[in-house]
């Protein structure tokens, strides 16, 4: 979504963004919400099970 000048033209973004949502690809939008929102708890997971094995290396 760059114009001539290599900037992000933001109208054209939206517009996209609003198609994307009010299609019939809105199902496949809250897929991906789900996919993103599991993604972000695992990685909490996985950052805290990190975090723990620092502490415990320390011990």
């Amino acid at each position: 979504m760059l114009n001539e000048e290599g900037r992000v033209d933001v109208g054209q973004v939206t517009l996209t963004t609003r198609r994307y949502l009010s299609g019939r690809n809105g199902e496949r939008q809250v897929a991906m919400l789900r996919v993103s929102a599991f993604r972000r708890r695992a990685g909490s997971i996985l950052k805290s099970v990190a975090c723990v094995n620092l502490c415990l290396k320390d011990i």
